[in-house]
């Protein structure tokens, strides 16, 4: 049965309240894999399966930590309240389980509660599901915010010299008011939480939108992330050729 087919039918509620809340009744259908990009594909995927279960909400990217991703496996999280994780896993696994696409796997028995794993049935890799806690207190998730950081320094005009780790804290704090001004299009919270104290991060982000602005002029009025999504203003330019979905894949569009 794959996604079209998979309608989740839920007994009336009475008196009882089941603890993994209630999967919505949502009809979709399971992505085509043709080839191309299968890391971004995972990510697609897991989006898919989170988009079934009404109830909860998470944020997902590739897992970019080292040895999360290799030749057997493609790793893949997402961000939840601590207190969804085992919920979610729960209704993730019964979304898979559902489908016929989808081959169910068993993650180590210390993670089976929290992390998922599964496989298309046209991906020669497992794609591995890890749920972390929101925020970064307490040793949680964290996002790459490379790319935030270029695309907000890509609205200025011209970047200036920094010299000091005081005005590297005053550049993060500038590249915040530009996300929260409204020229930066899909950027994720974590990725903004991330900004903080990310030192590494902006000085690549420094040396990249300075070519940038050098060849093609700053000022951009707008910068559209597409690396998890195309936003509606900028769909019109996601080419599918090859049997790759994003045969024209970019960081992000500067308008």
């Amino acid at each position: 049965m794959s996604f079209r087919d998979h309608i989740r039918k839920l007994k009336p509620a009475k008196s009882y309240v089941s603890p993994l809340d209630r999967i919505s009744d949502t009809l979709s259908e399971a992505l085509e894999y043709k080839g191309g990009d299968d890391e971004q594909f995972a990510v697609e995927l897991v989006a898919e399966i989170d988009d079934n279960i009404g109830s909860i909400n998470g944020e997902i990217s590739k897992d970019t930590r080292p040895g999360k991703t290799n030749s057997r496996r493609i790793g893949v999280q997402i961000v939840l309240p601590d207190d969804k994780r085992i919920p979610f896993t729960a209704m993730a696994n019964d979304v898979i389980g559902g489908d016929t696409d989808l081959e169910k796997k068993s993650p180590s028995s210390t993670r089976a509660r929290k992390d998922f794993m599964f496989r298309h049935k046209d991906m020669d890799r497992d794609i591995y599901v890890q749920t972390r806690p929101d925020g970064k207190r307490g040793g949680g998730a964290k996002a790459d915010p490379n790319e935030l950081m270029t695309a907000a320094l890509c609205t200025l005009s011209k970047i200036p010299k920094i010299t000091t780790v005081d005005e590297l804290d005053a550049l993060i704090d500038q590249v915040r008011d530009i996300v929260k001004s409204g020229k930066i299009i899909g950027f994720t919270s974590l990725e903004v939480e991330s900004l903080e104290k990310d030192y590494n991060n902006l000085v690549k982000a420094i040396s990249a939108a300075e070519v940038i602005i050098k060849n093609f002029g700053g000022g951009a009025d707008k910068v559209y992330l597409t690396g998890k999504a195309w936003d509606k203003d900028v769909k019109q330019f996601q080419i599918t050729k090859y049997g790759m979905k994003d045969y024209n894949a970019s960081d992000f569009i500067i308008w």
